[in-house]
């Protein structure tokens, strides 16, 4: 898991080419950029981050700061622009820890050296290809074009529901969120938001997500999600982190439904710092994913699209890879299909982790109105129970904790 970084840079000249270099290492992510050091210390009290860069134009910076940012077990790294003598020499006078030039046109030197610094300091040198995944946490991503994302999310979180292997079903859908609608759920405030903010601000237990949680008429919880995108930027990755990993306790699996956005997307109406705050969510759940559950739509436009997709995806290792083919008749690719689509993925997954899902308009129209997941009305179950039968062995280091608390039903 990435090292999250608190960024006080108060240079616009340079701060993109430095937030740009620390996102794109293997190793740190930005977990909060600060606009001054009282913002900084905040920080340090609502959240554990291990590493605050501050560049040499910050003001206010004095040793009675450092001494606070110190006490928390957070190293402290002063960065300057290449040629700043007098800032590198004001670190230097302060007693900062760490004193680091920064160069627009040599971002991996200055990464290397942070990293350096990292490793020395707090011994983070791991190996990210090893990090370790959430157990039981099945992250639904796939192309755009509602390929059919929430659909199959509430049909595996439906399948998988068990009395002693609960499943807990997540809107992460930036653009699009659908769960509870589909379910029939309705709420004023985003579960998944709130139950956020009880992570962030180190208040998440049993009692508090779970009144953040709703169930639908078949005791499926569900944290539904942020209706409006733009409040998306507001979210940090860190307390979606510590919500999933404190889920994993209380439930056997997650199943999180996630927009179609790549997890590097940018959007124009967005500066580039904040584009990445929203869309940054998805690169983590993939990243802690065991699973990943990628959604195609079974036409020729959507086959395209995955396999442009899962070319130039970097995040997470192709064995964690399934894929959903949704929407299979006569008339789109058919049967006859399977192996000109196998042809064009074999590239990225083998055929036997592909699994083709048929149209059934029926039975989700019908289930769009009970409210209920479409896989329980389908005709022919069997069709897509291989499927399921990927996740069916329970969690057998998990036991269902005994626990008081009620979540609230949907009428």
């Amino acid at each position: 898991m990435k090292t999250e970084i608190l960024l006080a840079i108060t240079d616009s000249d340079w701060e993109l080419a430095l937030g740009r270099a620390i996102s794109e290492n293997s190793l740190l992510k930005i977990g909060r950029r600060c606009v001054d050091l009282t913002e900084v210390l905040t920080m340090l009290e609502v959240n554990e981050f291990k590493i605050a860069v501050i560049s040499s134009e910050v003001q206010h910076l004095d040793y009675e700061v450092l001494t606070a940012i110190k006490n928390k077990d957070c190293l402290t790294v002063g960065v300057f622009t290449e040629g700043d003598l007098a800032g590198a020499s004001e670190f230097t006078q302060l007693g900062i820890e760490k004193v680091i030039s920064f160069s627009p046109n040599d971002p991996a030197g200055f990464i290397a050296n942070l990293v350096f610094c990292a490793n020395e300091k707090l011994g983070l040198g791991i190996d990210e290809s090893k990090a370790s995944f959430i157990p039981g946490l099945i992250a639904v991503w796939g192309t755009a074009g509602s390929p059919g994302r929430t659909a199959l999310s509430i049909d595996i979180a439906t399948n998988l529901n068990q009395p002693q292997q609960p499943c807990l079903l997540i809107d992460a859908d930036v653009q699009a969120p659908a769960v509870a609608a589909s379910l029939g759920i309705t709420e004023e405030i985003s579960g998944i938001s709130a139950a956020i903010h009880q992570a962030q601000i180190g208040k998440l237990n049993k009692s508090t997500l779970f009144e953040c949680i709703k169930q639908d008429s078949k005791k499926i919880s569900v944290l539904t999600g942020i209706l409006k995108p733009d409040r998306w930027i507001e979210v940090r990755v860190n307390g979606l982190e510590r919500l999933l990993n404190f889920a994993s306790e209380q439930f056997a699996h997650q199943v999180i439904d996630l927009g179609a956005n790549l997890p590097d997307a940018k959007d124009a109406t967005y500066r580039e710092f904040e584009s990445s705050l929203k869309f940054g969510h998805s690169k983590s759940v993939l990243q802690l994913a065991e699973k990943v559950v990628f959604v195609v739509k079974a036409n020729p436009l959507g086959i395209i699209r995955a396999a442009e997709i899962l070319q130039n995806q970097d995040v997470f290792s192709p064995d964690k890879l399934l894929v959903v083919v949704n929407g299979i008749n006569d008339y789109s690719f058919g049967k006859n299909g399977t192996k000109l689509i196998e042809d064009v993925l074999h590239r990225f997954i083998p055929a036997n982790r592909i699994w083709y899902h048929p149209e059934e308009l029926n039975a989700y129209s019908r289930a769009w109105l009970r409210g209920v997941s479409g896989y329980s009305l389908m005709s022919d179950q069997s069709k897509i129970e291989s499927l399921f039968s990927h996740f069916s062995s329970r969690r057998i280091d998990f036991h269902a904790p005994a626990t008081e608390v009620i979540i609230k039903s949907v009428a």
